[in-house]
């Protein structure tokens, strides 16, 4: 008897590494501004503004508007 032919093994698959989450600028700052605007007005007012800009500042300058003009 003739040993049948064996065809090689094949490699193991390789994945790729896990794509890291993307980060939105100012999230952190504007949840952070709703529990201080709660105890100190002025303060989370003044974050909340300055997430907002640096979500603003962040943004595709592509984006469309949220409500039609």
């Amino acid at each position: 008897m003739t040993d049948p032919i064996i065809p090689p093994a094949q490699p193991a698959p390789t994945y790729a590494a896990a794509a890291t989450p993307a980060t939105f600028p100012g999230k952190t700052l504007g949840i952070v501004a709703i529990p201080v605007a709660v105890f100190f007005s002025v303060i989370g007012i003044i974050l909340g503004f300055v997430a907002k800009s640096s979500r603003r500042r962040s943004a595709p300058r592509t984006r469309q508007p949220l409500w039609p003009s």
